[in-house]
Order: C-alpha cells, then structure tokens, then sequence
C-alpha cells in the first residue's frame, strides 16, 4: 500500500514536468528561454539580495515582472528604452555583456541579454553634495529668518535635495530633524510623488526572475544608437531602463486598420512619419532586402517581416510599420532564417514596428 501511495503522489509532479517539456519545445528559442523556474540562480551567482518577482505563467502571453508586463512575441534581447534625468527617452541596445553590481552579501554580473529593468539610483556631483551638507548645517541655526530662506532654496533644488532632506529629517538630530522635516513637507507639495520616486539610494536591476537591489559597479553603461552609433552613457544620467518589449499596466495599442501587402514600400515614401498596418504572409523567397528593423522601401515586406521575427514564413499576420527618413546606411545581417544585405542612403525607408514599441 505505501508503495503505490508513492506512486499516486508521483503522477501529478509527473504530468506537470511533462507539459512543461511539450510546451518548451514548440516555442522559439527566446521564447523558451522567458519560462523558467522562479527564483532561480545562475551557477556561481550567490542567492542574496534577491526579491523575487512575480511568479512567471507560460500560458499567457504577457508576464508580470514587478510592476511591469513582459510581451514575449516578439523578444530581442537588449533593446531598451532609457529615461534620462531630463526626461527624456531614448531608445538604445545594451553593448555590454553584463550588468554588474554590488550588494551587501557580494558582486554579480547580470548577463545583458537577461536584463529587463534597470531603476538608477540617483547619483550626484561632489559639489552639489557639498551644497546640500552646507545647507543642512544652516538650517541647524535656530534662527527662524535663516531657516526659512534656506528652506526655500533647498525646496527650490526640488528632487535633487529629496534624499539629503528625508535623511536629515529622519536623523533624530534635535537641532536638525525638525526643521528638515518642514522642509521636506514642502518638498512633498512642490514636487510630484512620480518625481520623488525616481529618487532612490540603491540601483534595482530586474530580471524575468528576479529583483537585485546593490549599487552598480561600472561608471557608465555601453550603449549603441542607430543615429549615433556607440556611445558610453554616465549612470549619472540615467533614471530607468525598460525592455522595448515591456509596456506598463493598462496601456493598450491603439488599433490600425490592415491593408493588403503592398510588395514594398515605395509608394509610401512621401508619408514620412506615418503608422500602416498590412495583412502579410511571411516567405523566404521571391524578393530582396536591404537593412535590419530599418529597410529601405524597395524591401519586399513579407521577407522583411520574417527577417525582424513578427511572423514565420508560411505565417499569416498584421505587420506595423513607420514611414522614416533614410539613416546614412542600412546594415544587413541575418537572422530568422533570412540574411539581408548592406546598403548606404536611400530615398525614404520603413521601420517594422514590434510588441510594445510606441508609433
């Protein structure tokens, strides 16, 4: 009897390890690299100062990691958007390899390929730190005349004062703490909780899996532009980093009307800036193409489309894409099955758009 209650107690472990097994093998590789086992670490990788994320669920086609939706189809790795300090956004491929970083039980380096959400910490100049410390040291007076003018210069300073303020506020200095904490209420009124937010002493990169809280260790991350090429951005100037493939709760895209499959795009050169939707079956044959994500508009589509992963060949389904200016060239390369070639400027070209890139 205890030997076939073990066996009862086997089948569903059995059944579920099955499933996974079929459902892992008819998806594409970057799909099938997206499921995996909540939690788990690399090998080497100590398993400190890790929050777990949501739990993944492979039946679904979007997963939650914090906050934050994940659209797996299509997935390329390292193509994010960065939020600068300006507000600004830009969209960029990660160049390095890792992502390394400090926490307090040791070092990791995060594979970039893995990366889907860096939160920067904020990091300050030497002389506006020593402004903020003159400026604490002031408010420490007593006299109600200076403390209200240099709390109007440190409310001034907005954000880039929050997390000197809160500390002093929360020091327990009795000289100090009142005041700041004054000074801190008006900061809360002046600025937008959204703002104050972004404010943060730790860096948290996210994962599919995971949610590490440390301090990164390299002073800039190597990023790539297609209109500028390699640059090194200071993390200085960074407030987030999101996974072009990631869009927050809630936003929905909005929806365009496919037409049939033009061939290609050159009757559309004239409507730069424009968003089509087309109807289009993928193929690997009967036409050419110049360029990666961005091709030139002789490009036969339903081979581009293929080239950039929106649909298989043989695949029926609607492609977005945006009329754009020519770049100084378009770079061949191969991927999907489809290798496409080098070309220097042309007349106009067509950017296909993916899950979760805005119009």
């Amino acid at each position: 009897m205890q030997q076939l209650a073990r066996v009862i107690r086997l089948i569903p472990l059995a059944g579920l390890l099955a499933a996974a097994l079929v459902l892992m093998a008819g998806l594409p590789c970057a799909e099938a690299q997206a499921i995996r086992l909540p939690g788990r670490i690399s090998k080497g990788r100590p398993a400190a100062a890790v929050v777990p994320a949501t739990e993944q669920q492979p039946e679904e086609s979007t997963e939650e990691v914090g906050e934050f939706p994940v659209f797996l189809r299509p997935f390329e790795a390292r193509a994010v958007e960065l939020t600068l300090a300006d507000k600004s956004l830009l969209r960029v491929r990660l160049a390095d390899e890792t992502i390394d970083i400090a926490t307090k039980h040791g070092n990791l380096q995060i594979p970039a390929d893995e990366v889907l959400g860096i939160d920067f910490a904020l990091r300050q100049s030497p002389e506006v730190l020593a402004l903020l410390a003159e400026k604490l040291e002031q408010l420490k007076t007593g006299d109600e005349r200076v403390q209200k003018a240099v709390g109007g210069e440190l409310v001034a300073m907005r954000e880039e004062a929050y997390l000197a303020v809160k500390k002093a506020a929360e020091s327990g200095d009795p000289l100090l703490s009142p005041p700041a904490k004054t000074v801190l209420e008006r900061l809360r009124r002046a600025v937008s909780r959204e703002d104050l937010a972004a404010m943060r002493e730790d860096d948290f990169v996210i994962t599919a899996e995971t949610k590490i809280a440390g301090k990164l260790t390299q002073p800039t991350l190597k990023i790539e532009t297609q209109q500028f090429g390699p640059l090194d951005l200071k993390l200085a100037d960074a407030r987030t980093l999101r996974h072009q493939a990631l869009r927050p709760p809630g936003e929905t895209q909005p929806e365009i009307a496919a037409s049939a499959d033009p061939g290609n795009l050159t009757a559309f050169e004239s409507q730069i800036g424009k968003v089509f939707a087309f109807t289009v079956t993928g193929t690997a044959a009967g036409g050419s193409v110049w360029g990666t994500d961005v091709y030139t508009t002789d490009s036969r589509l339903a081979i581009a489309a293929v080239h950039a992963g929106v649909i298989k060949v043989g695949e029926t389904g609607v492609v977005r894409l945006k009329m754009i200016a020519s770049p100084p060239s378009f770079a061949g390369s191969t991927k999907n099955g489809i290798t496409t070639s080098n070309y220097g400027v042309y007349r106009a070209a067509y950017q296909i758009l993916k899950d979760g890139e805005e119009e």
